[in-house]
């Protein structure tokens, strides 16, 4: 199973409200344990500090919508956000409106490079991971909009073109 996206431009992932994403994902129960991984390539990219990719736990999803800066749900992500600056950034989160920045990359993703993903829930415990860097959140709350679902999946965000491979839900 793979999936390649081209973004040219559009969307975010923000320190502010109004993310917009291109999402391919699942809807699961929000009481299921999970284990979510892929492996992402990195195909093209411009330097911009709201280019992001990866994988994503998130409390709301809208299909074909386009609601500016209503988009301001909860979510987990591992992958990158920010690659216009040293070091981008791995592991991160939003809640409330605010963009969390928890694990910073090693290096800013190369073209070419992959990444080995997961993101895995346990009972309250949602742990992320980027190759080697783990993070795990502790009853992260992903409620506020959606009591009864989250969603979780591959995104891409602004200009990049990324390729999804090995993708696996357990």
């Amino acid at each position: 199973d793979s999936v390649t996206w081209l973004a040219n431009g559009a969307g975010k992932n923000s320190a502010k409200a109004g993310d917009g994403i291109v999402f391919y994902g699942l809807q699961i129960a929000k009481d299921k344990n999970f284990t979510f991984k892929a492996k992402a390539t990195l195909l093209t990219t411009t330097s911009n500090n709201q280019v992001s990719f990866g994988l994503m736990l998130r409390d709301d999803l809208y299909i074909d919508s386009f609601l500016g800066s209503v988009i301001t749900g909860d979510y987990v992500a591992t992958g990158m956000v920010n690659n216009a600056t040293t070091p981008s950034t791995a592991i991160f989160s939003k809640t409330s409106g605010a963009l969390s920045k928890e694990v910073d990359a090693p290096s800013v993703p190369s073209l070419g490079e992959s990444f080995s993903l997961s993101i895995s829930r346990i009972d309250d415990v949602v742990t992320c991971t980027y190759g080697a860097l783990t993070y795990s959140y502790n009853e992260k709350n992903l409620t506020a909009f959606d009591a009864s679902y989250d969603y979780v999946g591959c995104f891409l965000a602004r200009a990049a073109q990324v390729s999804y491979s090995e993708i696996s839900f357990a």
